[in-house]
């Protein structure tokens, strides 16, 4: 979700265009940052349950990998829509 919300600020072409939409994305990546930290603490109280210590681990690698690489798009893509909005 996050990649398509970059590549459509790429396609708008957002340099000079309309801040309104520009600050709509912005609140979108924020919500979308909050959700997949919120489901990470949800994952995190079910790992500690899983009996297949095993496969626990591979899921936790998995989802660190996925935080890995969200979280920072998402703070990339907001910086860069603060700055559109900035003018």
């Amino acid at each position: 979700i996050l990649d398509g919300i970059y590549n459509a600020l790429r396609e708008m072409g957002f340099s000079g265009g309309n801040t309104s939409a520009a600050s709509d994305l912005g609140v979108a990546v924020l919500e979308l940052r909050t959700a997949v930290l919120g489901a990470w603490l949800n994952v995190l109280i079910n790992l500690s349950n899983k009996k297949d210590k095993e496969k626990a681990a591979s899921y936790r690698k998995t989802g660190e990998e996925m935080l890995a690489g969200l979280v920072p798009l998402a703070d990339r893509l907001f910086a860069e829509i603060a700055q559109i909005c900035e003018g």
